[in-house]
C-alpha cells in the first residue's frame, strides 16, 4: 500500500514538472522591403505551446508575401 501511494505521488510530481513554465526565445526575421533583413529576438515565459502561440502573433504576410516570420528557438 505504501508503494502505491509513493508511486502515485511520484507520478503526480512528474506531471506537474511536464507543464511548467520555461523561457523561450522568439526570433523574428523582418524583410525591410529595401533588400535588407532585420532580426529581432524576445524572451517569452510560459509553456511551449503558449510561447509558440505568442510568437506566431508576430508573423505578417499579405497576398502570399511574407514580411515577418517569427519562430521559437
Amino acid at each position: 500500500m505504501k508503494k502505491a501511494r509513493l508511486f502515485t505521488l511520484l507520478a503526480l510530481a512528474a506531471l506537474s514538472f511536464a507543464s511548467c513554465s520555461k523561457e523561450y526565445t522568439c526570433t523574428c526575421t523582418i524583410d525591410d522591403q529595401y533588400g535588407g533583413v532585420i532580426t529581432e529576438s524576445t524572451t517569452i515565459t510560459g509553456t511551449k505551446s503558449e510561447a509558440k502561440s505568442e510568437c506566431d502573433k508576430g508573423d505578417l504576410s499579405l497576398f502570399g508575401i511574407t514580411f515577418s516570420d517569427c519562430e521559437i528557438e
